[in-house]
């Protein structure tokens, strides 16, 4: 289990052969990868002192997952 954002910024980085890019490059990637985990963490600060009911969280988790996971395909389709 990866516990931490910088093993999964090394796990990230490996995925996407990272290493046989600019260093310019690299740079950029990793300080874009934590400003997405960044954000996300606010994200979940600000849901936690909204004192939602478990049913509102969890449907809010799913708009986050169904949020990537669009993201995703639109990558795989050529559209980000």
């Amino acid at each position: 289990m990866m516990n931490t954002i910088d093993e999964q910024w090394g796990r990230f980085s490996s995925a996407i052969g990272l290493k046989d890019t600019t260093p310019v490059q690299q740079v950029e990637t990793k300080r874009a990868f934590y400003a997405g985990a960044a954000s996300m963490l606010h994200l979940q600060m600000r849901a936690a002192d909204m004192n939602l009911s478990e049913a509102a969280a969890i449907a809010m988790l799913n708009g986050w997952h169904e949020e990537c996971d669009a993201f995703g395909r639109a990558i795989v389709a050529g559209e980000a």
